[in-house]
């Protein structure tokens, strides 16, 4: 590793960088900076072609050594890395790193944050990539009463226990471990990143062995908010309209190219709308055909529309709302599920949907993998 020290040189955002990249072009180039006077940087080379910026204060200099000697370290693993990857440990939780894309990962008390950087935000401001099993409440929902008795999966309790870095056959990973106390089971989140960009995250839940009784899922999944400006979604599933695990024999299967403004559908009110099934790729891209593709190991259901699900809950009680008093939310909301809780259809005041489209409490494995799209159209 080749620490050096220079000149900075101011980079026009309160910043200074060690050295001038249209001189040097270092890989990497992580630098210490002050917002308020020149300080002497610390620059390394390594194998990617992004830089970041560690924030400079003199009472973390006795850490700064050891920092960069864990990012020593990584670049041993990054040197041998089949798929040229590396993890970066930061004071906000690690940054995984290939030679075009970032994968950031910030370690909160019940969440991950991750931001892929290609140049545009893929995720919505202050948004995070989240596991989710809750749906706003169909009219058969609440004909069955089961926005009351699924509560508990609409906040089961997700706090984080563990959270740690790796590296399995030269690609970086994280794999962060949650207790869900209010449902007595276990969510893992596992995390890799490859030289392609491509994210791969495993979701698992296992049940505790002393667990009660523990309701069906509405839905088990993840939740992506994305900036309203991905407009388009772009897919090999059913369609052309929205379709269910329990209703989608007039939905063919095929090649779709829509508009996330029609994906939901204006029922009288409010409620969870925009799905489609059977899915073997899920892309939502924005007007030059760029963005993220999702697909998974099997056939998985998604959906992406301008509205959270918290817009379309009408919460405990079934309220006296309509579609037309909604107004868009600034948010493309992707959801992508492993499995979905159909909609039941035998009747609205009381039937569930039949056994074989639950989703029962129990132990599920999600593999899922998204792929930066760049210029599809």
């Amino acid at each position: 590793i080749n620490i050096k020290t220079g000149n900075p040189r101011y980079s026009g955002d309160g910043s200074f960088l060690a050295y001038n990249l249209s001189q040097i072009k270092p890989d990497v180039l992580v630098a210490l900076y002050s917002e308020e006077k020149l300080e002497a940087g610390l620059v390394f080379d390594c194998c990617c072609d992004e830089y970041f910026r560690l924030p400079f204060d003199n009472r973390v200099l006795q850490r700064v050594v050891k920092r960069l000697q864990y990012l020593f370290e990584l670049l041993q693993y990054k040197r041998l890395s089949v798929n040229r990857s590396m993890m970066i440990k930061t004071r906000n939780g690690y940054q995984l790193v290939d030679i075009d894309k970032v994968l950031f990962i910030e370690r909160t008390d019940r969440k991950n944050k991750m931001v892929m950087v290609d140049g545009k935000e893929m995720l919505n401001k202050g948004a995070m990539i989240t596991p989710n099993f809750w749906r706003a409440p169909t009219d058969n929902d609440y004909g069955a009463g089961l926005q009351k008795k699924l509560a508990v999966w609409k906040d089961p309790g997700i706090k984080l226990k563990s959270m740690k870095p790796g590296h399995r056959n030269g690609v970086a990973t994280v794999k962060a471990v949650y207790t869900m106390s209010n449902v007595a089971a276990t969510l893992t989140m596992e995390y890799a990143i490859n030289g392609d960009g491509a994210i791969s995250i495993v979701e698992k839940m296992t049940p505790e062995a002393d667990s009660k009784e523990v309701p069906m899922l509405f839905r088990y999944g993840i939740q992506m908010p994305m900036p309203a400006r991905y407009e388009t979604v772009d897919y090999y599933g059913r369609g052309p309209g929205e379709n269910y695990c329990d209703r989608q024999q007039a939905s063919d299967l095929g090649i779709y190219r829509q508009s996330v403004t029609s994906q939901a559908y204006p029922y009288i009110r409010p409620q969870e709308t925009g799905t489609r099934t059977d899915l073997r790729r899920w892309a939502v891209l924005d007007e030059s055909g760029s963005g993220v593709e999702f697909t998974s190991t099997k056939p998985f259901s998604a959906s992406a529309i301008h509205y959270t699900i918290e817009s379309l809950d009408g919460g405990p009680e079934k309220p006296n709302s309509h579609w037309g008093e909604l107004t868009q939310d600034d948010v493309t909301n992707v959801l992508v599920d492993y499995a979905q809780l159909g909609m039941g259809c035998v009747d609205s005041w009381g039937a569930l949907p039949l056994p074989q489209y639950r989703v029962p409490f129990g132990e599920y494995t999600f593999n899922l993998t998204i792929t930066p799209v760049k210029n599809r159209f």
